[in-house]
C-alpha cells in the first residue's frame, strides 16, 4: 500500500519503517515457529549465538546481540532452566560465567537456521545475486552508522 506523502512530509524516507516492518514480521514468524520448543519471544537468537560461540560470556553475548545486560541475564536464566544452556564458571575469572549449548540447544539450532534460511530466501525472492550482495552491504553500512551514533 502506497504511503500518503502529505502525512509524512517531515520524514525523509521510509527505510527505518520498512526495516521495522521486516523485523516485526520475522519476529512474529519465529515466535510462532519456535513455540514448539518452548522458546519465548526472541530467545532463539540467544540459543543460536551460544551454539555459534560456545564458551561465550554474558558480556560478550550482550554486546553481540546489542541488548541490555539485564535482558541477557533474564533470558539466560530461563534458557538454563529450560535445558538449553549450561553455565560454567570461567576458569580465568570466577565471577564470570562461560555459556555452553546443551544437546537440546544444538538440535534446535539446526531448526532455527533452517527457518532463518527459508526467511532469507523469501526476503530475497526475485533478487539477482548482485542485488542480494548490495542489499546486505547497504544494511551493514546502515548498522555501522547507527552503532557509531549510539
Amino acid at each position: 500500500q502506497p504511503f500518503r506523502k502529505e502525512i509524512f512530509m517531515l520524514l525523509k524516507n521510509f527505510v527505518l519503517r520498512r526495516i521495522g516492518t521486516i523485523s516485526r514480521i520475522v519476529a512474529y514468524i519465529s515466535n510462532v515457529k519456535f513455540k514448539e520448543f518452548a522458546l519465548q519471544n526472541g530467545q532463539h537468537i540467544f540459543v543460536t549465538r551460544i551454539c555459534e560461540n560456545p564458551g561465550i560470556n554474558l558480556a560478550q553475548l550482550t554486546q553481540i546481540l546489542d541488548v541490555d545486560k539485564s535482558t541477557t541475564t533474564k533470558v539466560i536464566q530461563k534458557l538454563e532452566k529450560a535445558g538449553y544452556v549450561i553455565k560454567k564458571h570461567n576458569e580465568n575469572n570466577k565471577k564470570s560465567f562461560a555459556l555452553f549449548p546443551t544437546e537440546k540447544a544444538k538440535e534446535v539450532y539446526k531448526k532455527v537456521i533452517e527457518e532463518e534460511n527459508k526467511q532469507i530466501d523469501i526476503c530475497f525472492n526475485g533478487f539477482t545475486e548482485e542485488e542480494k550482495k548490495a542489499a546486505v552491504a547497504y544494511l551493514e553500512r546502515m548498522c555501522k552508522n547507527l552503532e557509531n551514533y549510539k
